[in-house]
C-alpha cells in the first residue's frame, strides 16, 4: 500500500535488509525552498527504532527519493521535541547553504542502522 507522507505524522519504514524504523516527518522542503539547486524535495525526519526507549536521531534530512523507496505504514507516535528538531534543522540548513552539508543519500533505515552500529562498543 502506498502512503503519502505528511508533515507531523508518524510512519514505520520497512526496507529489505534492515530493521524497521519509525519516522516523524518534521519538514518537507521543495527544491525552490532550498534555493532552486536541489533536484528533488528534502524530507527532514526524526528517526528511531520501534522499540520503546530506543535512541532517536533528532533531525536528519533525506532526499525524497531514498525515503519513498521504502514501504510505509502508520505508526504509533513517540515524543517529539519540536524545538530541538527546529534548532537542529536550522544548523543543518545553514551548513547546507554554505555547501558543507547535504541530505542523506541512504534511506532512514540504513542511516539508523549505521548510526546504531557506530554506538556499539568494540568487542575486547
Amino acid at each position: 500500500m502506498e502512503i503519502e507522507l505528511e508533515i507531523g505524522e508518524f510512519y514505520t519504514s520497512e526496507q529489505d535488509g534492515f530493521d524497521p524504523v519509525v519516522i516523524w516527518v518534521g519538514r518537507i522542503d521543495s527544491p525552490e525552498d532550498l534555493g532552486g539547486v536541489a533536484a528533488e524535495p528534502t524530507l527532514s525526519l526524526m528517526v528511531r527504532s520501534p522499540e520503546e526507549g530506543s535512541q532517536v536521531i533528532e533531525m536528519a534530512p533525506f532526499w525524497q527519493g531514498v525515503v519513498i523507496a521504502a514501504e510505509f505504514m502508520e505508526a504509533d507516535p513517540f515524543y517529539v521535541d519540536e524545538s530541538v528538531f527546529e534548532d537542529n534543522y536550522h544548523v543543518w540548513r545553514s551548513a547546507y547553504e554554505q555547501g558543507e552539508a547535504f541530505p542523506w543519500t541512504m534511506s532512514p533505515n540504513e542511516v539508523y542502522a549505521k548510526m546504531m552500529s557506530d554506538f556499539e562498543e568494540p568487542d575486547e
